[in-house]
């Protein structure tokens, strides 16, 4: 069996460490999460990674046409993820006590070059 055939599993598993890491700090509090850009990064976020679990099922079913159509979703997708992972970055920075602060300046840092190597 090849790689693609087990992408299906991966990707439901990404989907559920995705949902235990951030139930806590956000997916418990929906009503309470401060800001908009919480909510377009945490929807852009899940629409991507189902993105991922539908293409791959489809592909393993040999879906392809769907897996295409599909896949031209990833075009409006895609660049929600990277506009909604930079508007955070700018919120949060914006935010934060201390913006000049090292800790302050790594994660801000560390966030921009994150949403660079997604959209590389």
């Amino acid at each position: 069996m090849s790689l693609y055939k087990n992408a299906f599993y991966w990707f439901l598993g990404l989907l559920a460490l995705t949902l235990v890491g951030f139930w806590q700090s956000y997916f418990s509090k929906l009503d309470s999460v401060g800001h908009f850009t919480h909510h377009f990064h945490g929807i852009a976020m899940l629409l991507w990674v189902i993105l991922l679990i539908v293409q791959s099922w489809l592909i393993r079913n040999g879906e392809r046409s769907r897996h295409r159509l599909f896949g031209k979703l990833s075009f409006a997708v895609a660049p929600a993820v990277l506009v909604s992972g930079v508007l955070v970055v700018f919120y949060s920075q914006g935010t934060v006590k201390e913006p000049l602060a090292a800790g302050a300046q790594s994660i801000m840092w560390f966030g921009l070059f994150s949403a660079g190597l997604y959209a590389f």
